[in-house]
């Protein structure tokens, strides 16, 4: 189980009144750590650890090349895999990574009602993070 290092007691109370943490990480670091545990915290200050079980985008799902304003966006969807039949709502969550660090992501609940394990996902569909040279051979 990952270790989550809390900067202050107020943190416990409301983890969102500090200042947000920097945005998530890319596809690529995302597609690194397929199928490590993430800890993820609610506006409650209750943890849980989620399993990143899948990391995809439109390509790897035959889906063609994009299309209008948005074309060079980074695009691509996560799926978390949590344990226990209780299921957090929609909302932002402070993740937590050893690798990845801090930051906050909406995930949705998905799929069908499973006793064992809940399932989240989290869409990006963002400006890309490279430079208009470098997309322009992408």
């Amino acid at each position: 189980m990952a270790c989550v290092r809390v900067r202050s007691a107020t943190s416990l109370r409301d983890p969102f009144s500090a200042p947000s943490f920097s945005e998530p990480p890319s596809f690529e670091a995302f597609a690194r750590h397929s199928l490590s545990s993430f800890v993820a915290l609610n506006r409650g200050g209750e943890s849980r650890q989620l399993q990143l079980v899948l990391v995809e985008s439109p390509s790897s799902r035959g889906l063609g090349v994009a299309r209008g304003p948005d074309s060079r966006n980074e695009r691509f969807r996560l799926v978390f895999r949590g344990e226990g039949a209780s299921r957090w709502a929609q909302d932002t969550y402070r993740f937590h990574h050893a690798h990845l660090g801090e930051f906050d992501l909406f995930i949705v609940p998905i799929g069908a009602e499973d006793p064992r394990h809940g399932y989240y996902e989290a869409v990006f569909n963002r400006p890309s993070r490279l430079s208009p040279k470098e997309t322009a051979h992408v």
